[in-house]
């Protein structure tokens, strides 16, 4: 569970990172019940489609960096410069805590946010099979706390920036907004 976890947190990062590629995707059928395993095929169904350049204006129009919303953590839940210093320390303590370090976004970026539980997830469940579980409940535990204490508290900000901004034709980016918001209604449910 946590290895199918960190490859859908893999694919959501890349996606919502500007001019990434996106990763092999597992050659199976999308049918079945389970929603977000038919969300993952949706976006995966959606990349092959796209054309890379249209996927490129797409993102700058979805993601534009001179008009708000961004897709920064700081920009949805902070008004004061004490708030946003306050809340990136909490981003970059979690980020230095398991060794990421954030590429070419900021560390409240949502593709960077979703890039960190995609390695803490992957890192869970490389725990659990060598038999480590007292490392695999660690790994656990920070995911449970960032998702409640970050990517929960602001997720539907971006989905519905998304699905305001991206053009009917823009399948990939609505795709990946409906994987978003399906992985993340799975993820209150299982904390509560």
């Amino acid at each position: 569970m946590a290895l199918g976890r960190a490859a859908v947190y893999a694919c959501l990062a890349r996606g919502f990172a500007a001019a990434a590629a996106m990763p092999a995707w597992p050659d199976a059928d999308g049918e079945g019940s389970d929603p977000l395993a038919r969300r993952v095929w949706a976006l995966r169904d959606a990349a092959e489609a796209s054309d890379p350049d249209e996927l490129r204006q797409a993102y700058m129009r979805v993601f534009d960096p001179r008009n708000p919303p961004y897709p920064l953590e700081a920009e949805h839940r902070t008004e004061h410069f004490r708030q946003r210093t306050d809340l990136l320390a909490d981003v970059m303590g979690f980020y230095k805590a398991f060794a990421v370090e954030p590429d070419h976004e900021r560390p409240d970026h949502v593709a960077c946010e979703l890039d960190f539980i995609h390695v803490v997830s992957l890192k869970e469940a490389r725990a659990l099979a060598a038999g480590r579980t007292e490392q695999a409940e660690i790994c656990a535990d920070a995911r449970r706390a960032f998702l409640t204490d970050h990517l929960l508290t602001w997720y539907e900000a971006v989905v519905a920036m998304v699905r305001e901004r991206a053009r009917p034709t823009d399948r990939f980016y609505r795709a990946l907004a409906d994987l978003l918001d399906t992985l993340m209604l799975q993820e209150k449910e299982s904390q509560s």
